[in-house]
């Protein structure tokens, strides 16, 4: 059986400066201990505001989001200036030391007792994980009855020092506070498990794809208006975001700000999964045959990204927040690029996928009946681009949508070609709605 070691005075001295990085150690004689480091206060507080907030509810992750900050702020002070905490008062802290670990170790961090006899308690014994890397930050509260005082850069809290077996095997995993270098706000909204604890209202949700003209306004219409369908429109979101950003609402610039969004997401996701990957180039290692060990396989799954998808995130907050238990059945319009329809799959219990489809000539005098007068040329080139192509994964990609919808047992294609009229179409809809039903029974 492994015995998981705790670091002692020489072993702690030992890697300090290679493998372990405690910055700044203002002396380290005394900072130092037979078992422990003492870490002393920074000077950034996060503390609360008067507000009239009534609660907080991290399952309503954009609201939540945008309630912190209006429920706390952060305060700085100069060294020698104490903050005074009073009882039964919460202020979150951090640590003046800045933190790196390597693989094979991992700390708690704890209050110092002298503190503690005092009355002030760390809400919570802070683990450190491997590989983590800036301050730590504390939650102080005074538990006695009086005020204390807290002078930055005074010992606060002790960090007890673990070793890990087979560390040098882990790999690295996201940490939503990595590189933190004064306190953070809470992150709780981040969870991915939260909204998977409450009940979701709705019996499952109906996504819709198709190209222009193929007969998606009227199974909308006909879900929404006969069967009480709530819609939902993807479209919705880009339209008014780049309305916000003072774009034009034509079609060419809209398209445009998807794919540029959806580029910039996907790049964001990048290189927090490359820098993950160069975590270890950060500590020099306490072997050096670490430095051949391969590297982990990174790919989406790493930080739970999925090409593509950053509208269906911002869909699925507005969803979680404004769905009642009045909302039986959902649709959701506007999906255009498969990684949509993958992430509302993966996140709503009983999502499927719908493609409409029609050849072109019947989609351009659709239009055309429509009132909406282009030529043929035009028409096509537009087809070309909302069908996407594979140099552009970012980009429109309904013919992606569609092969979704051919090839998943949670996807359905239906015909509306010529000769189809609304009324067939509608029977075509009540079929899949029916298969729905049977699935779920």
């Amino acid at each position: 059986m492994t015995q998981i070691m705790v670091l002692s005075h020489k072993d702690i001295l030992g890697r300090l400066g290679k493998d372990l990085i405690i910055t700044p150690l203002l002396d380290c004689n005394s900072q130092v201990g037979e078992a422990s480091v003492d870490l002393r206060l920074g000077r950034e507080f996060i503390v609360a505001k008067h507000t009239k907030i009534s609660s907080l509810d991290p399952i309503k992750r954009s609201t939540l989001e945008r309630t912190i900050p209006q429920y706390q702020e952060k305060i700085k002070l100069d060294f020698g200036r104490p903050y005074i905490l009073h009882p039964q008062e919460l202020v979150l802290a951090s640590t003046l030391e800045f933190i790196a670990l390597p693989r094979n170790l991992m700390a708690y961090v704890v209050g110092r007792s002298s503190w503690g006899r005092l009355g002030l308690i760390i809400a919570t014994a802070t683990m450190v994980d491997p590989l983590y890397r800036g301050v730590v930050t504390l939650e102080l509260v005074n538990l006695g009855r009086i005020p204390i005082h807290l002078y930055p850069c005074s010992r606060i809290a002790q960090l007890v020092l673990h070793d890990v077996p087979n560390g040098e095997e882990a790999s690295e995993c996201e940490h939503k506070y990595q590189d933190s270098f004064e306190p953070s706000f809470s992150l709780i909204h981040r969870d991915k498990e939260l909204p998977k604890l409450v009940d979701q209202p709705f019996q499952f949700a109906i996504g819709l794809t198709g190209l222009r003209g193929a007969g998606k306004s009227e199974v909308v219409n006909y879900l929404t208006t006969e069967k009480n369908f709530r819609l939902f429109n993807i479209s919705d979101i880009v339209r008014g975001d780049a309305k916000e950003q003072g774009l034009d609402p034509d079609r060419p610039t809209l398209q445009d700000y998807g794919d540029e969004m959806r580029k910039r997401d996907d790049a964001e996701a990048k290189a927090t999964q490359d820098k993950l990957k160069k975590t270890d180039h950060a500590i020099p290692k306490a072997e050096p045959n670490n430095a051949d060990r391969p590297e982990k396989e990174h790919d989406g799954k790493l930080t739970g990204h999925l090409q593509g998808s950053c509208f269906a995130r911002k869909m699925l907050e507005i969803i979680r927040e404004k769905c009642t238990t009045s909302d039986e059945f959902l649709v959701i319009t506007g999906i255009r690029n498969p990684g949509e329809a993958i992430y509302l799959r993966r996140e709503i219990r009983n999502f499927f996928l719908i493609a409409i489809e029609a050849d072109p000539d019947i989609r351009y005098r659709r239009r055309q009946e429509e009132g909406v007068h282009q030529d043929r040329m035009e028409f096509e080139k537009l087809d070309e681009r909302d069908l996407g192509t594979p140099t552009q994964p970012y980009g429109q990609d309904i013919g992606g949508c569609t092969k979704l919808a051919h090839d998943n047992e949670y996807g359905f294609v239906v015909g509306n070609g010529a000769g189809i009229t609304k009324q067939e179409l509608r029977r075509k809809i009540d079929e899949i709605l029916n298969d729905i039903y049977r699935k779920l029974s």
